[in-house]
């Protein structure tokens, strides 16, 4: 009997990229695509370009900075008063406000406001984001608003990257 060169536990067969090692709950709400923010499923799907979806997020930054973070959330700030500056640079935190407020006031112009804010800022999931089971169940007037809301929020997210490029 010969003695290996090799030490320790033995390699896996499986590819501990594709395991996922998370609890059987979030692995069921992983591939229900619970997880994941509307912004990223609209650009998954190919609704949004990722210019678009970078204005959605530059947009959550700005509400973010205007109004606190929309969600509840139970990170500990303790860690990041001690990174936190001393001061605050009020004449950039009004340049950010001002930015805020023409964005919200151009998508309200376009009738894009309450969508856009839904899916970048509040992490709204709309209807048009819902799996889709059976299209022939849904009525004439139900795909003409996903239509509509899809148009929306494309139009929406196009100006503000059309003022911020």
């Amino acid at each position: 009997m010969r003695f290996t060169n090799k030490r320790g536990r033995p390699k896996s067969s499986i590819s501990k990229a594709k395991q996922d090692l998370g609890t059987p709950e979030l692995q069921a709400k992983k591939q229900s695509n619970i997880t994941k923010e509307p912004l990223d499923l609209c650009y998954e799907r190919n609704l949004i370009n990722a210019d678009q979806r970078w204005a959605g997020i530059h947009l959550r930054w700005l509400h973010t900075i205007r109004f606190g973070l929309p969600n509840v959330t139970s990170i500990s700030f303790d860690l990041y008063d001690k990174f936190s500056k001393t001061e605050n640079d009020e004449d950039w935190q009004q340049a950010r406000e001002i930015e805020y407020k023409s964005a919200i006031k151009l998508l309200a112009q376009i009738e894009a406001k309450d969508i856009v804010l839904d899916i970048c800022v509040f992490n709204r999931t709309a209807r048009f984001l819902d799996k889709i089971q059976n299209v022939s169940n849904y009525s004439n007037s139900r795909i003409r608003h996903n239509e509509r809301q899809i148009m929306l929020l494309q139009e929406g997210l196009q100006a503000l990257v059309d003022v911020w490029n």
